[in-house]
């Protein structure tokens, strides 16, 4: 153990003593870029909570007038089917008129030529009166059938006066919508714009401090020893565990009272401790195997992303083209079981 403290003392030593100006010079440069985007995307969140308390307002109103419109269907239908009713009823009674009115103009004892045609005046009263009756009969008939049609024609009116409103309260949660979403979506594409750009950053940035790989403290140990962080030495995930650690990652076998142990278990303990699992590739992220994928053994593997380029990236490992040793390789993202996002 007291040759491994040593040989991590050295690889320090090494380090601190070769890394060249430029890049110390390239480090602080991004790391001010860094913090000035977090600044950005400080004023952006701000923003987006001064929209949301907007939005609110907006949303109980559109909730409020879905109901309404609801409502309104509903009493539409109503009024539809008081419509159905009344067409019978309009029916009904033009019908009646029409045969009154038959009635009269045809019936030798009711019409003006039998009245006119009375014998005497004790006929022609009795006639008359006879008449006077059909005709305010008729006219009780006509009354009905008039107010049955106006009430038809008020009852159509409401009716598309109740349509009209539905459309416009429709068209006006369409409009409430429509400017809620554009606002959210600019602000939502900002910080989408700001995430990608501090990621491009924070991978420039490993690139920069990161060390080289001849510095593992454990290359010549006995891989029957275990590393600092719970590892055999000169394994895939010693290696891994190491990585991120000089990332700045307090990393460790069991790290959040979960417990990696071989490299086909690290995607489910990831996950049950609360790191992000995927099939996004991103610099500093573990590239990991699950048994039998692309010819790995039962017990897995992980490697270390230095780069990606589009669906292509490039990982650091050991023990995979070289036994025990180390190997760099450069593949399709696609290849890959998943990543594992290990964070601070």
């Amino acid at each position: 153990m007291k040759n491994q403290w040593i040989a991590i003392l050295s690889a320090i030593t090494v380090l601190g003593t070769s890394t060249p100006v430029t890049s110390v010079h390239a480090e602080e440069e991004t790391k001010a870029e860094i913090k000035d985007l977090r600044q950005k995307q400080e004023d952006v969140e701000k923003e987006t909570r001064k929209l949301k308390k907007e939005i609110d307002p907006l949303k109980k109103k559109a909730i409020r007038m879905e109901k309404e419109i609801s409502q309104t269907s509903d009493r539409i239908d109503t009024l539809r089917k008081k419509m159905k009713k009344n067409e019978s009823k309009l029916k009904y009674h033009q019908k009646q008129y029409q045969d009154r009115v038959k009635l009269v103009y045809r019936k030798e004892d009711a019409g003006l030529e039998s009245l006119l045609a009375a014998d005497s005046i004790k006929e022609f009263l009795g006639r008359l009166e006879l008449l006077r009756l059909l005709v305010k009969e008729d006219e009780a008939d006509f009354r009905k059938f008039e107010q049955a049609r106006q009430k038809r024609v008020q009852m159509s009116k409401k009716l598309h006066n109740l349509k009209d409103k539905q459309q416009h309260e429709a068209k006006d949660i369409q409009k409430q919508y429509k400017k809620i979403n554009t606002k959210l979506e600019k602000k939502e594409a900002r910080l989408d714009h700001l995430g990608e750009r501090e990621q491009q950053l924070k991978a420039a940035l490993k690139k920069v401090v990161q060390v080289s790989a001849s510095l593992y403290p454990f290359k010549d140990a006995s891989t029957s020893g275990i590393d600092p962080w719970g590892f055999y030495n000169r394994q895939c995930t010693s290696f891994v565990a190491w990585r991120l650690n000089q990332d700045g990652i307090d990393f460790s076998n069991t790290m959040k009272g979960g417990k990696f142990s071989n490299a086909s278990n690290w995607d489910d303990n990831a996950r049950k401790i609360g790191f992000l699992v995927n099939d996004q590739p991103a610099v500093g992220a573990v590239a990991q195997w699950n048994p039998g994928a692309q010819g790995v053994g039962s017990a897995g593997h992980v490697a270390y992303v230095t780069e990606v380029n589009g669906d292509q990236v490039t990982v650091e490992e050991y023990n995979w083209e070289v036994d025990y040793g180390f190997s760099k390789r450069t593949i399709n993202a696609s290849e890959v079981s998943n990543f594992i996002h290990i964070t601070e």
